[in-house]
């Protein structure tokens, strides 16, 4: 879970928030599906088709969410 952390520390660090420990919205939704693909990587379970599904719906609304904040 090395590069999820890394992963979140540089996410908070660009948008200028906490996601480690700020639970709510589109970023902190987004990251725990990273989080869980990570898993899946690691442990050598399928990740599965609702679980990519989720990932790239939220990957919209991250992306969105993201362009707001560079502003």
């Amino acid at each position: 879970m090395h590069i999820w952390a890394e992963t979140v520390e540089g996410f908070s660090h660009d948008l200028h928030m906490n996601l480690k420990q700020d639970g709510e919205g589109v970023m902190f939704e987004f990251l725990k599906v990273v989080a869980e693909i990570y898993w899946c990587r690691e442990s050598g379970a399928p990740v599965t088709d609702e679980l990519r599904t989720l990932y790239n719906e939220l990957l919209v609304e991250a992306k969105d969410f993201m362009k707001k904040q560079m502003l």
